[in-house]
């Protein structure tokens, strides 16, 4: 299981830095504290979907993102 979520974690990676997602807080708020610890926490929740696939992983942690408030630039 820590392979998959290893090899998961290497694409999702590979992914964001062919085209990196900028993050900005609804209303101007937010800082890079703030972003690096929400970012860090819907990780966690997208990766503990079992047998999920690079896509869901993706979907969920955009959601949890934006129920956080965030916003892609």
């Amino acid at each position: 299981m820590k392979m998959i979520a290893a090899a998961l974690m290497v694409a999702l990676a590979g992914c964001a830095s062919s085209s990196p997602t900028r993050w900005q807080k609804a209303g101007g708020g937010g800082n890079q504290i703030e972003l690096d610890n929400d970012i860090a926490q819907c990780n966690a929740q997208a990766f503990a979907i079992p047998g999920g696939n690079l896509n869901q992983v993706a979907i969920v942690r955009q959601q949890c993102m934006f129920g956080k408030g965030w916003r892609i630039m």
